[in-house]
């Protein structure tokens, strides 16, 4: 959460790879402002744009673009802070979000919102770290000429991460995703499990960079029609 006062502007790329046949390669860039109002509160507002080299991919048209995707914003509470005795901090997030440009370039509105509960842990000396997310995600979508799809995802994370020097932290992830029909959760769709490494490094006081890959693991019926092969994502943050 940082302090209050605290304001940063964050560049997040992330890229989503490979579908269950032809060639699928998605980047979104987000450039993200955030603010920190108080200690226990804080907002985040978002710009996306969305470049896409898909070919030879069932039920999508080949296409090659860059698009403006659409906007969002975060809202983040505070609702247990981490103190010297209890390490544990708990926050709630939710993520309103709008798009106006679906996969392959298609125009579309798309209204979709992220709620996320958060808990994660600090050792005593500040080299270990833990979280763990649950994440409740509904999607309502409609192309031009046809009716409104609602979908959702369910997913489940943790991570720990090590720092090996005051800078510089490595670690791993796993995440647990399922997809269903209907915004209430219903008709479930697919799933997918990942793992894969995290990494921050902290360049100045100012600047930090980090990153994380995940790949589809074979636990479970793997899905690549509901849920792309690999995930990157690479995060700039910068403080002002």
């Amino acid at each position: 959460m940082g302090e209050k006062g605290d304001r940063s502007l964050e560049f997040e790329t992330t890229g989503s790879f490979g579908e269950a046949q032809g060639l699928y390669r998605s980047i979104e860039q987000e450039f993200i402002f955030e603010n920190t109002l108080t200690d226990s509160f804080g907002l985040e507002l978002g710009a996306h744009v969305l470049g896409q080299d898909i070919r030879r991919v069932s039920e999508l048209p080949d296409f090659v673009g860059v698009n403006f995707m659409g906007v969002s914003a975060e809202f983040r509470y505070v609702v247990w802070h981490r103190t010297k005795d209890v390490p544990i901090q708990v926050t709630m997030t939710v993520q309103p979000e709008y798009n106006s440009i679906a996969e392959a370039g298609r125009q579309a509105n798309d209204v979709t919102a992220s709620f996320r509960a958060v808990a994660d842990i600090i050792s005593g000396d500040r080299r270990l770290y833990g979280a763990v997310n649950l994440v409740y995600a509904p999607d309502g979508s409609r192309f031009p000429g046809q009716l409104w799809q609602d979908t959702a995802v369910l997913s489940a994370s943790a991570a720990l991460s090590y720092r090996l020097t005051p800078p510089l932290m490595f670690g791993a992830e796993a995440d647990y995703d399922r997809a269903y029909g209907g915004l209430v959760p219903r008709g479930f769709e697919g799933q997918a499990v990942y793992f894969g490494p995290t990494f921050h490094y902290q360049i100045n006081e100012k600047i930090d960079l980090s990153a994380a890959f995940l790949a589809q693991t074979t636990v479970g019926r793997v899905d690549f029609e509901e849920f792309p092969r690999q995930l990157a994502k690479l995060r700039l943050e910068v403080d002002f």
